[in-house]
């Protein structure tokens, strides 16, 4: 491969994994605006996720940009199929990629929220 191409291929990697990671943000700051409180959260985070986790190219990107890619072994084994196993993967590492996100500024929302009451 030429220097050129090389150079085109990283700058498109770099474009891609920002695009996921602004999408986790998103999606993170989303969940803390319409959760009141954790289990909310955790519930509006697992519906998102499953949401986007039926794309196959999706899943693909997902894995490739995760910091989490081995948050699935902690929930068994993986599914036979190599689609649903590749779905599973990517579910969980995405959740766990939009919960570290959404986790800190969660406990901040409800700490100001029991501020705001005791005063």
């Amino acid at each position: 491969m030429k220097q050129d191409d090389e150079t085109t291929v990283e700058e498109a990697e770099r474009i891609c994994r920002k695009h996921y990671w602004d999408h986790i943000r998103s999606m993170a700051e989303e969940a803390v605006d319409d959760s009141d409180d954790e289990e909310e959260l955790d519930t509006w985070i697992h519906q998102t996720v499953d949401g986007q986790c039926c794309y196959n190219h999706r899943n693909l990107d997902t894995l490739r940009f995760t910091d989490n890619d081995a948050a699935w072994e902690d929930m068994g084994e993986l599914p036979g199929d190599h689609w649903q196993a590749l779905a599973t993967m990517a579910y969980w590492a995405m959740y766990t990629d939009v919960m570290d996100f959404a986790r800190g500024a969660m406990e901040e929302k409800i700490e100001k929220a029991e501020e705001a009451e005791s005063a």
